[in-house]
């Protein structure tokens, strides 16, 4: 059994929360989209319905 010492951050991408999670914060750190995605994330969140939104605070 080996480990490692890791700094940074992780994802648990086991779930479908965490897979989704992953793959939005990887489009948002990079300098060649992260602001398109931006953009495509704040439309999806304006077109939800406040019920829908289940928290989510943009």
């Amino acid at each position: 059994f080996y480990g490692y010492h890791y700094q940074g951050r992780t994802f648990d991408c086991g779930s479908p929360e965490g897979f989704v999670e992953a793959n939005v914060a990887f489009a948002l750190w990079r300098n060649d989209m992260n602001q398109s995605m931006a953009g495509v994330i704040r439309t999806l969140l304006d077109e939800m319905k406040p019920s829908e939104r289940r928290g989510a605070a943009f």
